[in-house]
């Protein structure tokens, strides 16, 4: 069975794309920025509307950057609650 010529082409853009997709951006967001300079042709969008998918985007990617940032604090807490339960079982105690 063939596939059908223009879903080779979408699977093909699609995997350009993500290849150069920004390694501290989410796809998901990735996605909406690339759906914004390309948008389909009988898409019009309010100015409006424009603003406000432009603050709700940006809200997104500082929500992501905190959340990134939260997760290495919650490994670095957890190494050190491991590093101190070691040393606890390590060291003897006292008669």
């Amino acid at each position: 069975m063939a596939a059908d010529p223009s879903a080779v082409i979408r699977i093909a853009v699609a995997f350009a794309a993500l290849k150069h997709k920004p390694r501290d951006q989410s796809t998901a967001s990735y996605v909406l920025d690339l759906q914004s300079q390309f948008p389909l042709v009988n898409q019009t969008i309010s100015s409006q509307t424009q603003d406000s998918a432009k603050r709700w985007r940006a809200h997104a990617i500082r929500l992501e950057g905190q959340l990134k940032d939260l997760q290495v604090r919650q490994d670095a807490d957890q190494q050190g609650t491991h590093r101190a339960a070691t040393r606890r079982t390590q060291c003897p105690t006292p008669p």
